[in-house]
């Protein structure tokens, strides 16, 4: 059948025509002994274009992104399909992960319309911060202050101890003491980050002088150790009458202690972990000298 006007004379009254094809309009005129159907021609083909919803991922990692296509145009039903395997003839996909995802979109009329869409990941939330150590050992004058970057709204705070009991909920950490603290940053998207704070307190400070002077002159180091590195074992030697020593781990934590006189030439064998480590030696008038060790593995 051409693609220009068609028109059907009939010369039977009340003659019924039905006819099933691309129409955009069928025009009837009719007289006394006979009728005229007007058939226009063939109704174009409307060019289609695809409409796309994309919900990228609301946090790093989570895989929640969603794309959906609404055709616009052509003819339905519609046909789809997706790059990543995803089942046939839906017009969405959800739980997406960062790439590059295809659509496919094909019209009952064959026309075909083919898009690409990129999901892509959020910054992550993330958890900075300095720790303030506790002068010593037995205070609780330390702090952990915190900055957090890539958090939508104002993040929630989540401090506990390494049990897991709760211990506060505001962004830094003020008055505690050695310990170790863990942090959880939830924003307003649900987004989370964690981060644990090991707190030793403050490094002793070094002793000024390593050497003591005695009469004659002469410049006598109060104890020494040895080997030096040395593996587990080491071997504390006083070079004079010692009140005592004391063994700190590089994070200024007392690991050793001997109370006690040490007379010259007397060692005491003390066994330690992997580490770098400082000796402290305190003679009987209180002075002080101090040797630093290396335990290798």
């Amino acid at each position: 059948m051409p693609r220009e006007q068609l028109h059907l004379c009939l010369m039977k009254r009340k003659t019924h025509l039905t006819m099933k094809t691309k129409m955009n309009s069928i025009k009837k005129i009719a007289t006394t002994g006979m009728f005229l159907v007007s058939l226009s021609a063939f109704a174009q083909e409307t060019p289609m274009t695809v409409e796309t919803i994309i919900n990228q991922p609301l946090c790093y990692g989570n895989g929640t992104g969603q794309i959906i296509v609404h055709p616009i145009g052509g003819n339905a039903p519609y046909t789809y399909y997706w790059s990543n395997n995803a089942p046939e003839d839906v017009n969405n996909i959800s739980n997406l992960t960062p790439g590059l995802y295809t659509i496919t979109v094909k019209d009952a009329w064959g026309q075909v319309v083919s898009l690409t869409y990129e999901i892509t990941n959020p910054s992550p939330v993330i958890i900075n911060g300095s720790i303030i150590p506790p002068s010593n050992k037995n205070a609780s004058d330390g702090t952990v202050d915190v900055e957090v970057l890539n958090a939508v709204g104002s993040p929630s705070y989540n401090w506990t101890f390494a049990n897991g009991t709760a211990l506060a909920s505001t962004q830094d950490l003020t008055q505690i003491g050695v310990g170790h603290y863990f942090l959880t940053v939830t924003d307003q998207n649900g987004c989370t980050a964690a981060k644990d704070f090991n707190v030793f307190a403050k490094k002793p400070k070094p002793v000024t002088g390593q050497t003591i002077s005695f009469t004659g002159g002469s410049v006598v180091q109060l104890g020494s150790v040895y080997p030096n590195p040395a593996v587990q074992n080491i071997n504390v030697r006083a070079e004079e009458n010692l009140a005592g020593f004391a063994v700190y781990n590089e994070y200024g934590v007392k690991v050793y202690e001997l109370n006690g006189k040490l007379r010259s030439k007397e060692e005491i064998n003390v066994l330690l972990k992997h580490g770098v480590y400082t000796v402290y030696f305190t003679s009987e008038n209180g002075e002080q000298s101090s040797e630093r060790i290396v335990i290798s593995e």
